[in-house]
């Protein structure tokens, strides 16, 4: 009983850091606040997790695993596509467009994991001492997957500095709409994007990514 008690109170400690962490930021955040949330004392923070330090780390960890699970379909469809040796745009290319729209239904809309999704992306656009967990855990093992991609359609080394550069240049075209979320909502008169209106984002989106990849001239 005392465990589960203690696991509990681990666990919500985590998850309301994550949202308090993901407003504020981690300097906009003390201690005292973070114990507050979930009712608990001081102590109990320097229990579980020893200082504010390294809870903002396990915190981090903590976004990383419960986002894992949503991405890995769009993980699973990119690695079928690179598992099939050479590319073939006549046979392949309705699997990149599938593979694209997927990957902006799952990041766009995200209902189950707002907090821990603005986290992330407050460390993608100000890195802070949790940037290296995002960065080795989750941004770098996608990023290098999309360069992949992007050189073996266009013919090139996925080393080479222009597969990385039109790599980053594919995710920037759906990361935007999270990143610049704000301005895109108050222009839409929207106050988030709900699950009904990804569909219009891709409409649009999709084939833009289809066309800067020469898998789309239409």
């Amino acid at each position: 009983m005392i465990a589960t008690d203690l696991e509990n109170t681990r666990s919500l400690l985590l998850k309301s850091a994550a949202g308090l962490f993901a407003e504020k930021g981690y300097e906009g955040v003390s201690i005292r606040t973070l114990a507050r949330a979930v009712d608990a004392n001081i102590a109990a923070i320097g229990y579980h997790f020893g200082g504010k330090e390294e809870l903002y780390r396990e915190t981090c960890r903590f976004v990383v695993a419960n986002m894992k699970p949503r991405m890995a379909p769009v993980r699973e469809s990119l690695q079928a596509i690179l598992d099939k040796p050479g590319f073939d745009p006549v046979t392949q290319s309705a699997d990149v467009r599938a593979f694209v729209a997927l990957f902006i239904s799952r990041f766009v809309h995200d209902d189950l994991n707002r907090s821990g999704q603005a986290l992330l992306l407050r460390e993608y656009a100000n890195p802070g001492i949790g940037f290296e967990i995002f960065y080795a855990e989750f941004i770098e093992p996608m990023h290098r997957m999309i360069t992949r991609l992007y050189a073996r359609i266009r013919g090139m080394d996925e080393n080479d500095p222009a597969s990385i550069i039109g790599a980053h240049s594919l995710l920037g075209q759906w990361l935007a709409f999270k990143l610049a979320e704000e301005p895109f909502l108050r222009r839409m008169g929207w106050e988030r994007v709900e699950e009904g209106q990804v569909a219009g984002i891709q409409e649009v989106v999709v084939p833009t990514v289809m066309r800067s990849l020469g898998l789309d001239r239409d």
